[in-house]
Formats: structure tokens, C-alpha cells, sequence
């Protein structure tokens, strides 16, 4: 299309991939984008006044019409702001402002971009094709994006399925790191794996603090005796659920407390819910744990 794959629209956690025009600009003109992902687009420049770029992901292999790696973002109105996006390549072309973005390193002097808590990142630091440019764990995009995301535009999860708000925060652009992941593997992937984390969980030395959040999953396999190691300091109480029975409620102690838990049905579940009462300061941390040890035995 002369216009370009997406014209004059609203487009929301879209996936705008491989298309191809011979004069215009391949992702689209005087579109507002959310969550969007632009890749793999061959066109003169790659969007074309942009009315808004907001949690948006411009990944590194859209190329112009000769074949050039070096995409444009095109943007002549001095209002316009990108917000909570990243450029992982390319240059822009007119006056443009952006707040919480990040570009190449090579945009840093640009005179045309006018920025507000951006990064400029060597290549290395871009997220990557490879990984679905999803953020890796260490990434600098992680928790640097505006919370107040998505003005009448809101949802709950990225293009991957993964909650948009993780780790206490928001990540820069259209993927969110899935630090459910990363909690399993600091529990012990073998007994456990996370599937449920509240905006205010995050991971902090070597433990999940749950900061008055919710922390749940499955036990990896039936019949094994599963070990739950956790802590609570200050004021508030954590319940740990069982199958979505309350199996314990627990106050604040002076060491790491530890419970067994016989885990006798496929897809058994956890839940730990950290109560805080308004105005009340507490934290709980729940720990890897090396597991029951010894025997076990059931007598019915």
C-alpha cells in the first residue's frame, strides 16, 4: 500500500512484521501505536508521523528500500513524544521528543531528538532478535519504563503473554522480562515452578520478597515431599496455601522458618499471600530450600 501496512488507526499489542512497500514507510503512517512490535519491514523509512509510540519495540531487522539497515523514524510535529519505547537500530528524521525510551548509542548528539530519562546503548545492550526481544534479566530496559503506561489503553499482558508490570516494575518496550522464571530458579526448579507474581514481588538478595503481594506456582511432581523455607519481619502475616487450603499462617520469627509439604496430586498447587494492613510495614521473603531429606513414611 502507498500509504504503508497501517494507516491513520489505532493499533494495540499488533505484531507488524515482513511487510514491504517501494516508496512509503512499511510500518505505517499517522498511526497510534501501543505494545507494538515492528520488524522485519522493508520500505523508504519505517513510520511515517506517528501520532503516538507508546511500549513499542522498532527491532533490528526492518531495512529501507535499497537494503540499508538504518531505519527511519520519521516525525516533522514538534509534539510528538515516544514514551516507554525502544529503537534496538535505526536514526530519526525530523523533530521528535521522547520519556523513557531507548535508542542506539549512536542517536545520543542527535539534534533532532529531544529526550526525557532515555538510554543510549551499544548494540550488545539492545534486546535481541535471538531471544524474541524479550529483555534478559540484567538488561538496563528492565524497570526503566514509565508505570503510567497505556493512557486508555491498558492491558494486563505483553506480546508474549507475560504481565506487563514484573520485578516491582515496567520494562521499555513491547516485551516484559518474565521474572516468573527467574523466581523458580531461586526456589529450586526441581520441587517448584512460579506461575502467579504480584506487581510487588521482586527479587532481592538471593530471596523472593513478596511486599505485600501474592507468590504462587505448582509443585513440579506428585508424590515427593516438597520443602517451603520463608521469613517474616516487621508487622503483617504470611499465609502459605496448599491446593487452595490455608496450610499455615505465619508472624514474624527471628530465623528463616521451614515447612514439609507432601505434594500427592499432579498439578498441586502453592500460594503465599503476604497481609498487610493499612499503614503497616513488614516484609516476607520466601528462600530456596534444599529439600526433605531422610526418609518418608506413609502410614494409612
Amino acid at each position: 500500500a502507498f500509504a504503508g501496512t497501517l494507516y491513520n488507526l489505532l493499533a494495540d499489542h499488533c505484531v507488524v512484521k515482513a511487510n514491504k512497500v517501494s516508496y512509503n514507510a512499511p510500518g505505517g503512517e499517522t498511526c497510534w501505536l501501543y505494545g507494538c512490535l515492528f520488524d522485519e519491514n522493508v520500505g523508504k523509512w519505517l513510520l511515517y508521523g506517528p501520532r503516538v509510540v507508546n511500549s513499542c519495540t522498532i527491532g533490528s531487522l526492518n531495512v529501507d528500500a535499497g537494503g540499508a539497515s538504518d531505519v527511519v523514524l520519521l516525525r516533522t510535529n514538534n509534539s510528538f513524544a515516544m514514551t516507554n519505547s525502544v529503537m534496538t537500530c535505526g536514526k530519526i528524521s525530523g523533530a521528535a521528543s521522547a520519556v523513557n525510551c531507548a535508542f542506539p548509542k549512536a542517536l545520543c548528539s542527535s539534534t533532532s531528538l529531544t529526550t526525557n530519562d532515555c538510554l543510549f546503548l551499544d548494540a550488545a545492550d539492545m534486546p535481541q532478535a535471538a531471544d524474541g526481544y524479550v529483555p534478559t534479566s540484567g538488561s538496563l530496559l528492565n524497570n526503566a519504563g514509565d508505570p503510567e503506561f497505556f493512557p486508555g489503553c491498558e492491558k494486563e499482558f505483553d506480546l508474549a503473554g507475560t504481565p506487563r508490570v514484573l520485578n516491582g516494575g515496567l520494562d521499555i518496550g513491547a516485551f516484559e522480562h518474565d521474572w516468573r522464571e527467574d523466581y523458580s530458579e531461586m526456589l529450586n526448579p526441581r520441587h517448584v515452578k512460579v506461575d502467579g507474581a504480584s506487581p510487588s514481588v521482586v527479587a532481592e538478595d538471593g530471596a523472593v520478597s513478596l511486599n505485600g503481594g501474592v507468590l504462587s506456582g505448582k509443585f513440579v511432581a506428585a508424590g515427593r515431599s516438597v520443602c517451603l523455607k520463608f521469613a517474616v519481619t516487621g508487622a503483617g502475616v504470611l499465609k502459605l496455601y496448599v491446593d487452595d487450603a490455608l496450610f499455615g499462617t505465619y508472624e514474624a520469627g527471628t530465623a528463616p522458618a521451614e515447612v514439609i509439604v507432601r505434594n500427592d496430586v499432579d498439578q498441586g498447587t502453592f500460594r503465599f499471600e503476604h497481609v498487610l494492613e493499612p499503614g503497616e510495614e513488614g516484609v516476607a521473603k520466601v528462600f530456596r530450600c534444599a529439600g526433605a531429606t531422610g526418609l518418608t513414611v506413609s502410614i494409612k
